[in-house]
C-alpha cells in the first residue's frame, strides 16, 4: 500500500510538471506518468472466478 501511495504521488508530480512546462520535458513527464499508471495496473493481482459447486 505504501508503494502505491508513492507511485500515485509520482504521477501527480509528473502531471504537475507537464502542466507547467512545454516541449520535450512535458512529453517525457506525460509519458512517464502514463507508464507508471500502466505498471500499477499490470502488477495488480488477478482475481480468479469462483468455481461452481455442483
Amino acid at each position: 500500500m505504501f508503494t502505491k501511495s508513492i507511485l500515485i504521488a509520482v504521477v501527480l508530480l509528473q502531471l504537475a510538471i507537464a502542466v507547467t512546462t512545454s516541449g520535450s520535458v512535458r512529453s517525457l513527464a506525460e509519458l512517464s506518468a502514463f507508464l507508471v499508471i500502466v505498471g500499477m495496473l499490470w502488477n495488480q493481482p488477478r482475481h480468479s472466478l469462483p468455481k461452481k459447486l455442483y
